[in-house]
């Protein structure tokens, strides 16, 4: 049985020969040099941000998981991945907050987006 992955580039290299891939299959196929990506799954480099959503959508995982190595939200049961971080902020965010506060940001941000779109 082999360790579980815990650094970034440890799961990119699991999932990698988990499909019996080359690294330069990977890499041609999400635009980057091997040496790129030998260096990211060494933990010598890390992708940036687009290069990560690419691995990601390879992959079929979310950024989020490659990231951080939680299980992707269809391994808890969800219909759906958090891929943009911007979203995922905001879904952190949101998770935070106890209910009154939730309240009050929905009706501020609706009555934001109301006056951005008179204005």
């Amino acid at each position: 049985m082999s360790p579980v992955p815990t650094t970034l580039g440890q799961r990119l290299k699991a999932l990698r020969k988990e499909r019996g891939l080359t690294q330069a299959v990977v890499a041609d196929a999400v635009g980057i040099q091997r040496p790129s990506l030998s260096m990211i799954e060494v933990g010598r480099d890390v992708p940036g941000r687009e290069t990560l959503f690419a691995l990601a959508t390879y992959y079929k995982v979310s950024a989020d998981y490659l990231r951080t190595g939680t299980p992707a939200p269809s391994q808890k049961g969800l219909s759906e991945s958090v891929d943009d971080l911007d979203e995922l902020a905001w879904l952190r965010l949101w998770r935070q907050l106890e209910r009154d506060e939730r309240v009050v940001l929905l009706r501020r941000l609706g009555a934001s987006l109301d006056y951005a779109k008179a204005g």
